[in-house]
C-alpha cells in the first residue's frame, strides 16, 4: 500500500511539473509582446485560476492567457476577448468570479508597474534638470 502511495505521489508530482513547464512556456511566448504580469485567484477547494496579461504602450491588453482547473490536466487557454481592452477596465471592484479576480489581479500589477515607470521617468528627468542649472 505504501509503495502504491509513493508511486501515485511521484506521478502527481511529474504531472504538476509538466503543467508548470507548459504554462511557463506560454508565459515566455507572451512576454515577447511587452510587459507582463500574472494574477492568481481562488482556492484549492473551488479551483485556482492564473491569468497572464501583457500590456502595450497604450495601456491596453496585447495578450492574455488563463490557466484554470482542479487537476494537473488543466492547460492554459488564450483569452482573445481581453485583447485590446484597457487595463483600467479589467480591475474588479465588486463581487467577481475566480477568473475575473485573477484578471483583475494581473491588471492591477501592470497598472502599478506603469505608475512606477512613470515616477522613475519624472524623477530622472527632474533630477537631470536640477544638475544642468
Amino acid at each position: 500500500m505504501i509503495v502504491g502511495l509513493v508511486i501515485g505521489w511521484a506521478i502527481q508530482m511529474a504531472l504538476a511539473y509538466r503543467q508548470a513547464a507548459v504554462y511557463q512556456s506560454h508565459v515566455r511566448r507572451l512576454r515577447r509582446l511587452g510587459p507582463s504580469a500574472t494574477g492568481r485567484s481562488g482556492s484549492r477547494i473551488r479551483g485556482i485560476a492564473y491569468c497572464t496579461l501583457v500590456a502595450n504602450q497604450a495601456g491596453q491588453v496585447a495578450g492574455a492567457e488563463i490557466l484554470r482547473g482542479l487537476t494537473v490536466f488543466a492547460r492554459p487557454r488564450p483569452r482573445p476577448g481581453l485583447v485590446g481592452r484597457p487595463l483600467e477596465e479589467l480591475v474588479c471592484t465588486g463581487p467577481a468570479s475566480t477568473v475575473e479576480r485573477a484578471v483583475s489581479d494581473a491588471a492591477k500589477t501592470l497598472l502599478g508597474h506603469r505608475e512606477q515607470e512613470g515616477q522613475r521617468e519624472s524623477v530622472s528627468s527632474s533630477g537631470g534638470d536640477a544638475w544642468t542649472h
